[in-house]
């Protein structure tokens, strides 16, 4: 046992200063503990919100596909990338350019346009709307689509398989048949069904503007290069996965069209020059045919010529032929400057077949570059400053094309000039020929150099042609599109997150009822706000009467009081402690309570107890015991009414030993009557007659009526209750016990609740080691499985 406090004992802590107050994490956990009821109400709460969340939440799906992007001719090799290979290095890759295409706006909007995703269907519920996609029963068709609206919703109402209702609002509706034109908002739309409607179901259809539909798609299209390759992977979520399935077919197809249009547009361009010298040619061909025919009528010559004569025409064919290629290239050369040399940028013209040299290989780039600024200005405006380092390219290219063509042409000159030269002189040769020969002979000389340039314009009409139609497309699925799974909401996580915020809403309104709670729950929390030495603690009393100490009792309540009347004899350090003062901090504590038990304990224990009820406030011994207030008492002996105490005290019924005196008539002067020197007589006489005198005082903390009887008395019981008391008030107490103005003060909790384990294991003795409970006493019960806690 603990060594009993005196009052000739030095406290065990210097006034104002007990130990700092710090976060108990045991009495905290045994608090959730004790609350488990609450913790599991939170996380099945918190599972249930999950629950609905994810069965009425929109799923979002990934869907991905990599494609393969060819940035090169096959069988053809440039000299940059034959060194890069050779120094084990890599050509130049277009990936990065491609990856603009695909991901540019303009791009999507074909796809938006050509799947018609700007319509979209949905059924209603009652919670969350379905989209239907290809599984959609209605497809809305308007014959003008121009006067689409930019965003509408049309709600309709299945009748059956043949009618609906338009619902224009809450009241109105306007009916419709499948099939049948009907002005809806003043547009003229026809609705059919395509399957099975749901009679009775709600369906919307929603218009969107194409061009902010194409711009979302655009953005949610994810593009990645996979390890500097040529293969781009594609992915992107949705709530329709079918859908994101379709757009990314689409958008590769509307890709390659787009791809092949670029690559033929030049070669379109040379086809149309080379169609239109045909056209020229095959005109002068026709003409000379006809002089042959008509010469040879007139003067009846036969066809064929000379030996000398037919000479002279073979050496002449072939200078014409050279010199009427030259003459193609010249006039090829012309319709390129002409096309640099407008204000716009146009796809030049160029065949490697007609024009060779610096000017084809200037006219390819010249190409290429424009190809890709007009990739770029798909997903870029033209104050971007890519788009003007390609400006800045294409000009730069326009000056070296000139300058290059300049140069071919002077060269065409010398050439021609030289083949003029070898011309003449066969010409000379041929004047000496008979005049009608003559004749002929110049004739079939146009008639070949005709006939040679159409055969040449025709080879290389077919040769560009080929080259066209051989173009391929640049990007290829390696991966036709799939879903990977869902992406959103992430079911694990939900739940986990839903749950521990299930459990942390009640936790955390526990621990701030713990972390604010200044009410007194425990002998430890007396313990450590006050050095007053602690005497027992009183269990709440599940009976109606006051007196719950009787003969014979073995509760567990009675077993305390016991214990109390024990403590008060070791804390009287040996002496005999006979005036015992019982108050409280405040009213409502239970000190008259514990003022009638401990006597009845001490009674029990064959000495002779008075009850003195001297809260001459609000008294309530009496109306304890008899159930009503005395009409005399204590009062009438201090104002003199009455010398004889023995006619005013009275006899608890059912103890020997125990009586009582109430106060009486309230008095208008309750401190002053405590302070005669009639109440130090009336004392003395009480200590003649009886073995121990319990005096019920008012709180301490409210009025100074105990203070006042400090000389008169051995002990003082200062009473505080469970879950009452607050944390201030027991300082206060504690205040009172270190500048000893109450004699050998001890503290009592009152009211403490059966079968909580406050204290931890640790008994509420005076000495400690003394416990209540679990099948001990008489009155204790076993308890259910779910109140272990």
């Amino acid at each position: 046992m603990n060594t009993p406090s005196t009052n000739n004992v030095p406290p065990p802590f210097p006034p104002n200063q007990l130990p700092e107050e710090s976060l108990d994490l045991k009495k905290l956990l045994f608090r959730f503990l004790r609350n488990w009821y609450w913790l599991v109400l939170g996380l099945a709460v918190g599972f249930t919100i999950a629950y609905l969340q994810l069965r009425y939440s929109t799923t979002i799906y990934n869907v991905t596909s990599t494609v393969f992007i060819s940035g090169k001719d096959q069988g053809t090799f440039s000299q940059e990338e034959l060194i890069a290979e050779l120094s084990g290095g890599r050509s130049r890759s277009n990936v990065a350019n491609e990856l603009e295409i695909l991901s540019s706006s303009n791009l999507m909007r074909t796809v938006v346009d050509s799947l018609q995703l700007n319509v979209q269907y949905f059924q209603e519920g009652r919670i969350k709307d379905t989209e239907l996609y290809r599984d959609s029963p209605l497809q809305l068709v308007v014959a003008d689509s121009s006067r689409l609206p930019a965003y509408r919703n049309i709600r309709l109402l299945a009748m059956d398989q043949r009618d609906f209702k338009v619902i224009t609002n809450a009241q109105d509706s306007l009916p419709g048949s499948f099939g049948r034109t009907t002005e809806i908002a003043g547009l003229p739309l026809t609705i059919f069904n395509r399957g099975e409607v749901q009679p009775g179901a709600t369906y919307r259809i929603q218009l969107r503007p194409p061009d902010g539909l194409a711009r979302s798609y655009a953005n949610k299209l994810q593009l990645r290069q996979e390890n500097y390759s040529d293969v781009i992977r594609m992915s992107m979520v949705d709530p329709v996965p079918d859908k994101v399935t379709d757009i990314m077919r689409v958008l590769i197809q509307v890709y390659n069209q787009r791809t092949l249009r670029e690559k033929t547009e030049a070669g379109q361009n040379t086809l149309s020059f080379v169609d239109e010298r045909l056209r020229f040619i095959t005109d002068e061909l026709y003409a000379v045919e006809r002089q042959v025919e008509g010469m040879k009528e007139r003067t009846g010559m036969g066809v064929d010529l000379t030996d000398r004569a037919s000479s002279f025409l073979g050496q002449l064919n072939t200078l014409d032929q050279a010199k009427g290629e030259l003459q193609l290239q010249k006039q090829l050369l012309q319709k390129i400057k002409a096309y640099v040399e407008a204000e716009d940028y146009r796809i030049l013209p160029v065949s490697g077949e007609i024009l060779d040299g610096s000017v084809g290989g200037l006219v390819q780039e010249y190409n290429q570059v424009l190809f890709e600024r007009e990739n770029l200005l798909e997903s870029a405006t033209a104050e971007n400053p890519a788009v003007a380092t390609y400006v800045e390219q294409l000009n730069y290219l326009e000056e070296n094309i000139l300058l290059a063509i300049r140069t071919k042409e002077e060269t065409i000159e010398v050439r021609l000039a030289a083949i003029e030269q070898q011309i003449a002189p066969l010409e000379q040769q041929i004047a000496r020929v008979p005049s009608s020969e003559r004749q002929l002979l110049q004739i079939m000389r146009q008639q070949q150099i005709k006939e040679q340039l159409f055969l040449f314009l025709l080879e290389k009409r077919e040769e560009t042609a080929l080259g066209i139609a051989a173009q391929t497309a640049n990007a290829s699925m390696l991966d036709q599109p799939v879903r990977t799974g869902a992406v959103s909401p992430n079911r694990r996580r939900t739940y986990i997150l839903y749950c521990l915020l299930g459990l942390a809403l009640p936790a955390g309104i526990l621990f701030l009822l713990y972390y604010l709670d200044n009410k007194v729950r425990s002998r430890e929390d007396l313990e450590e706000i006050s050095s007053t030495p602690f005497l027992g603690a009183i269990v709440q009393s599940k009976k109606p009467q006051s007196i719950v100490v009787s003969r014979g009792s073995r509760s567990s309540i009675a077993e305390l009081f016991r214990m109390l009347r024990t403590n008060l004899s070791y804390n009287a350090a040996g002496e005999e402690g006979r005036v015992i003062l019982v108050t409280s901090s405040v009213s409502g504590e239970g000190k008259t309570f514990v003022s009638i038990n401990l006597g009845a304990s001490l009674a029990l224990s064959g000495k002779k107890v008075l009850l003195l009820g001297l809260d001459l406030r609000k008294p309530k011994l009496s109306q304890y015991l008899t159930g009503s207030k005395a009409p005399r008492g204590v009062t009438n002996l201090l104002v003199g009414e009455t010398d004889d105490s023995s006619e005013l005290i009275q006899a608890v019924e059912g103890y020997d030993n125990l009586h009582f005196l109430d106060c009486g008539p309230l008095p208008p002067n309750p401190a002053e009557l405590l302070m005669t020197k009639r109440m130090q007589e009336l004392l003395d006489t009480f200590r003649q007659e009886y073995d121990h005198i319990i005096i019920d005082l008012p709180p301490v903390g409210l009025v100074t009526d105990a203070l006042l009887l400090e000389e008169e008395g051995d002990q003082t019981i200062a009473v505080t209750r469970f879950g009452f008391t607050i944390k201030p008030h027991v300082k206060m107490l504690d205040e009172l016990y270190q500048k000893r103005k109450l004699p050998k003060m001890g503290i009592v909790l009152n009211g403490v609740k059966q079968g909580r384990s406050y204290g931890y294991g640790y008994g509420y003795g005076y000495g400690g080691g003394y416990g209540y409970g679990y099948g001990y006493y008489s009155d204790d019960k076993k308890k259910a499985w779910w109140k272990f806690w």
